[in-house]
Formats: C-alpha cells, structure tokens, sequence
C-alpha cells in the first residue's frame, strides 16, 4: 500500500540520529519523551516518563506490544502500538524493560 507523502516519511526518518533495534532490525526512528500521571491529588503528584516511539508502518515487523524495543544501550518494552494518522506511521508506547 502506498500513502500519500510516504518520500516525506523516508527523508525524515533517514534524518533522524536515533537508532531502534526491534526483532533483529535496527532502521530509524523518532524518539520523543511523554510524561504520564501516576498519582495526583492532595498537593501530591508523581509522574513517570515513557517512550513514544514512531516509525514506519512495517519497518519493524516484529513491532507489538510486549516486544523488545532496544535505543542505544537501553532495552524497552512496547506496551501499545497503534497506526497514526492515515496509518503511513506506527506508534509505540515504551516503558523501561524489567
């Protein structure tokens, strides 16, 4: 399937400087930190920081939730994936690996 603006995609995945290695591929990726809401309330907030990955739809076959997610020298684990947008793009939510 081809999506509209899919050269787009290329460049700018092949102008990141980041690096993920899923099921014995490394490609490309966009890396950007999100930070979530663990507990709130009574002057009290605790929040974690977690993955977004976003990569080419079927760059990473292997690419499903519970898979191993390796950047640099830190191991992740995919907690959800979904299709952005028109589906040209996966995303990924990562946690730190146990």
């Amino acid at each position: 399937m081809t999506f509209f603006g899919e050269e787009d995609i290329d460049v700018m995945l092949a102008e990141s400087p980041t690096q993920a290695t899923i099921g014995g591929v490394t490609a490309s990726v966009i890396v950007t930190r999100v930070g979530e809401d663990l507990l709130g309330g009574a002057g009290m907030h605790v929040q974690a920081t977690r993955i977004l990955l976003t990569a080419k739809t079927g760059q990473f076959p292997a690419l499903r939730p519970g898979a191993d997610v390796v950047i640099g020298t830190a191991t992740y684990v995919a907690t959800d994936v979904k299709r952005s947008g028109d589906g040209a793009l996966s995303e990924a939510l990562c946690e730190i690996a146990p």
